[in-house]
């Protein structure tokens, strides 16, 4: 029955439309299986975040008093609202990665202004000398060149504001459509005054550093003598050690921005074609939820002996309906199901002889795993037979200790190869704290089935009355999209108050964790290549600059006898350093990200790709000091010097 009606544009907390009563009977709750909540608070207008988690933590203290000790160390905890939907701790490895690329590409951009800038200052060497010469400041000067500097950034950051606004939107509609769900109602793409005062302090920035510093450099002392040097034929201003390690540290990034961006979508194929060890095609899978008030008309036991007692009855009769249909192949339950992403435990093994085998020095303390609870019958289910040991059993769930099953991810990454069959794990915490839990007993080994936060992996009994909700995945014959509507029948003949989210073939249930990456990738890809542009323009432009400023220098060695090769030789001495410099920082740069990204070294075939193309990117380099230096060689010497600068 509809008990009221919400004003338009009322989506509380999200993108909501319906609204009913929270029951919770929490009193009988297991530990880690209760209902968990989420409780939303306004703070007071004259109160600060940091009294507000002070009162909260006073009592949350309180209410630990003579609880168990499992209990003690909780502490409540005060999070920004948007945390609900987008939380940082689950994006903390994208977030970083995302805003080093991010500050790696704007020291880039700086520099490759910065550069360029510096080349037009230094074709303006003798303009700037006379200016002086008449009376003109170096502050006065170098204040044109930053107003100069200023209008162009003020252009820029304009050109940038739209193109953000513009790429938002992009974002958010291409994000929406894949998803096919509307973002909360407080998410909007318009620029905030705080976008606005960054952009305003970006422009002062990058006038700065595209003007002044160039400026600094252009005016420094003794701008008279270099102005008759460089009328007698000298090379002008030259490329100090900090321009070297400028020029270096450009190339290095023009190597690895686009094999950054290569290797991040060759990561988003891999992810979202990983293999899961079966054919996820033919599975149907949903996420089950049962609500602890009884259907009306049923018995009004509520208590949590009543509820695990509907839980096992609603599951098995479930799956005793679904069996008996003549499209399904068979069912099972996880919490978790193949090609999602899995809960991260950290683990220690128990490094005690097993087999009378040798005790290992070390101790795997610390390793990171994925982990899932499954019905002892998946493994059967997903057709992934048990390649050491044994599979779950019915009398798992309550043994002691408690068995797990590991896959083959984790025999290689964390037992090195050992036999896994008979050891012990248990989970640790990576904290202050380091509390550590039960030993876990491993009783066999399975393939790697889909797990995505980490390939290694432990399964445990999943019990048939968990609390929590379960995930179902049902192999039919024929196309899982046509049996979706029969299973929602059954299910709500079995149990009416048994709700059904997320229906969809499994093959689709992780599509929605790569929505963001597969656009990341785009925008990468568009990124590194306006970076590798920009990047080899202002090499080619400044290192051509450089090497044709000593055209009349080369003119007077070579008259003077100087042998050609000797001339050439030692021009090019200092971009052949920078040159080599910057290739070799970018091809370890390329070789460490490939190595943390994929957790292996590159293949004979890709070492070679990364080798291929660190010397083409050394050939275009080196292509911007060579046509210079070819085109003053052919200049006659005696035009050479006869020429008036």
């Amino acid at each position: 029955m509809v008990a009221g009606v919400m004003p338009e544009g009322f989506t509380f907390p999200a993108t909501h439309h319906v609204w009913i009563p929270l029951r919770v009977h929490a009193a009988g709750a297991a530990p880690d299986e209760g209902r968990g909540l989420l409780v939303f608070g306004r703070l007071h207008a004259d109160a600060s975040r940091e009294q507000a988690e002070a009162e909260l933590l006073a009592i949350g203290q309180r209410l630990t008093i003579g609880v168990s000790q499992r209990d003690e160390h909780l502490r409540p905890q005060l999070v920004p609202y948007a945390w609900l939907f987008f939380d940082p701790s689950g994006m903390q490895r994208g977030l970083v990665l995302g805003n080093l690329f991010v500050v790696m590409l704007l020291l880039l951009v700086s520099a490759n202004v910065a550069l360029l800038m510096f080349a037009r200052g230094a074709t303006r060497e003798s303009e700037i000398a006379v200016r002086s010469a008449l009376g003109a400041s170096r502050a006065r000067i170098v204040g044109q060149l930053f107003v100069e500097g200023l209008v162009l950034a003020s252009l820029a950051v304009a050109i940038g504001l739209v193109a953000a606004r513009v790429g938002v939107r992009s974002l958010l509609a291409t994000l929406e459509a894949d998803s096919g769900r509307p973002f909360p109602f407080w998410m909007g793409d318009g620029l905030t005054p705080s976008t606005a005062i960054y952009a305003g302090a970006l422009t002062m920035l990058s006038a700065a550093v595209i003007s002044v510093l160039p400026a600094l450099k252009v005016t420094s002392h003794g701008l008279e003598a270099r102005l008759r040097q460089s009328t007698a034929g000298a090379g002008g201003i030259r490329f100090g050690g900090i321009w070297t390690i400028v020029i270096a540290s450009q190339i290095a990034a023009t190597l690895t921005f686009p094999a950054a961006s290569f290797f991040f979508h060759r990561w988003v194929v891999e992810g979202q074609t990983r293999d899961v060890g079966f054919s996820a095609a033919t599975y149907l899978s949903a996420r089950l939820e049962i609500d602890r008030e009884p259907a009306p008309g049923a018995s009004t036991d509520s208590s949590e002996q009543a509820f695990r007692s509907r839980l096992r009855g609603t599951y098995a009769e479930l799956e005793r309906r679904l069996v008996a249909e003549p499209e399904v192949v068979g069912l099972t339950f996880a919490d978790r199901l193949p090609g999602t992403l899995h809960p991260r435990w950290w683990i220690e093994v128990d490094e005690s002889a097993v087999d009378g085998e040798e005790v290992p020095p070390t101790s795997a303390r610390g390793h990171p795993v994925s982990s899932a609870s499954v019905a002892p019958n998946f493994f059967d289910v997903v057709g992934a037979p048990i390649l050491a040991g044994r599979a779950f059993a019915a009398a798992d769930v309550d043994a002691a200790p408690a068995p797990v099953i590991v896959n083959q991810s984790f025999v290689d990454q964390v037992l090195a190869g050992r036999h896994p069959v008979g050891r012990r794990i248990r989970r640790v915490r990576m904290d202050d704290t380091q509390q550590a839990g039960p030993w876990l007993e491993i009783v066999g080994m399975v393939r790697d089935l889909g797990m995505l936060e980490e390939r290694a992996g432990i399964y445990h009994p999943v019990a048939a009355d968990a609390a929590s909700a379960l995930r179902i995945a049902i192999g039919v014959r024929g196309t899982p999209d046509s049996f979706a509507a029969r299973l929602r029948t059954i299910a709500s003949e079995v149990e009416p108050t048994l709700r059904i989210h997320d229906l969809m073939p499994l093959e689709e249930a992780g599509a929605s964790l790569w929505i963001e990456s597969r656009y990341l990738s785009r925008v990468l890809a568009i990124l590194s290549t306006i970076a590798l542009l920009l990047s080899l323009t202002a090499i080619y432009s400044v290192m051509s600059f450089a090497v044709s400023r000593r055209t009349q220098e080369i003119g007077v060695r070579v008259a003077l006898g100087a042998d050609r090769f000797r001339v050439i030789g030692t021009i090019l001495r200092r971009p052949l350093a920078q040159v080599g410099l910057g290739t070799v920082g970018g091809g370890m740069l390329v070789a460490a990200m490939f190595v943390g990204l994929f957790e292996s070294m590159p293949t004979a075939v890709e070492a070679a790709s990364i080798a291929a193309y660190a010397v083409l990117m050394m050939g275009v380099c080196l292509l911007a000091c060579v046509v210079p230096a070819r085109r003053a060689l052919r200049v006659e010497p005696a035009s050479t010097l006869r020429v008036e600068r």
